[in-house]
């Protein structure tokens, strides 16, 4: 007895038809579980395998066995016929499948690559809107200097944040009773967009920070100057809320985009009152210039004779141009 004509057709492809058919069980299994966990993939691929392994052992030992003189019964032969023609009807349906899905995955990955290696032109403009503009307070009132309401000052801005259109955009970090060496170290902690320094300064010798003792101790222009050089292109804005501090805001400006800073005495309260306008005008979107004329406008209807205090210097830009929260798209 011998199997019909299908299995003369068969032995003479046996070799690439398994290539092939091994070759897209592994394709599909994959394609198919290609979300499922390393262990489950593993578990998925025995099994296919084993099964069409199984098949094709048993297709292949009977014409040996027949060859050898063993008798089969006829049902059986029927049987393994019809096993050979499921594996046929397997063996194209899977490689047309597989060839499906290995298009498609492969369609998938090229679109994918083209949107890494070719981003979008606004994917930049996008990325900047999604990360939080970071204020960094610096708060520094010496012990031997007379007391100013730095708490008061920062809860203000803090508000005035929270209370903008934009405010999930922006965040606040506070620092007090800043030394000499908490300013690197800030700025490479916190990396800010705005760095707003409140506390005293003379026009003689600059901004005082404290010293070991909690004393004052004048920070040099000269030093100011290096130090945010060094951070120039990420510290876009500077606000120098203290005294007499325009003088260091020029030389400052030189590195940093927009600089602020007092051409003379402060009252404490109009200090406090200029930042929250600024602020305010920055938590809705507007541009540096804007916020700072907002600013001096709320310090001109609560304190007229502060009004033209607060100065804005910028060598190297229009702060007109510098928005440092993107307005919010129209949709």
């Amino acid at each position: 007895m011998r199997l019909p004509l299908i299995s003369d057709w068969y032995q003479p492809h046996l070799n690439s038809a398994t290539s092939a058919l091994v070759a897209v069980v592994f394709l599909c299994a994959y394609a198919l579980l290609f979300r499922e966990s390393e262990k489950a993939k593993r578990a998925w691929l025995l099994r296919v395998v084993s099964v069409f392994i199984g098949s094709f052992v048993v297709c292949l030992l009977t014409p040996v066995l027949l060859s050898q003189g063993w008798e089969i019964p006829t049902l059986i032969v029927d049987l393994i016929n019809l096993m050979h023609v499921l594996l046929y009807v397997v063996l194209f349906s899977a490689f047309s499948v597989g060839l499906m899905i290995a298009f498609l995955l492969s369609a998938s990955v090229y679109r994918k690559s083209k949107k890494f290696d070719k981003p979008a032109e606004n994917d930049t403009e996008n990325a900047h809107s999604e990360r939080r503009i970071l204020v960094l307070f610096l708060g520094a009132n010496p012990k031997d200097t007379s007391r100013l309401r730095l708490d008061e000052e920062v809860r203000s801005i803090d508000e005035a944040l929270r209370m903008a259109s934009q405010r999930d955009k922006l965040e606040i970090v506070q620092h007090w009773a800043v030394r000499v060496s908490d300013l690197q170290s800030c700025l490479l902690r916190y990396s800010p967009d705005i760095l707003h320094f409140s506390g005293h300064a003379s026009a003689a010798n600059g901004i005082l920070i404290e010293d070991q003792s909690g004393n004052g101790r004048p920070v040099s222009t000269d030093a100011l100057r290096k130090l945010f050089s060094i951070f120039k292109g990420k510290v876009r804005c500077i606000v120098l809320n203290a005294c007499y501090s325009e003088q260091q805001a020029r030389a400052i400006a030189q590195e940093i985009d927009c600089v602020i800073g007092n051409s003379e005495a402060i009252e404490d309260q109009a200090a406090i009152t200029f930042a929250a306008g600024f602020y305010e005008a920055i938590g809705h979107g507007k541009d540096i210039h804007t916020a700072y004329e907002l600013g001096c406008s709320r310090l001109q209807m609560e304190w007229p004779s502060e009004r033209t205090t607060p100065k804005l210097i910028a060598v190297n830009v229009d702060p007109k141009d510098v928005l440092l929260v993107p307005k919010p798209k129209a949709t």
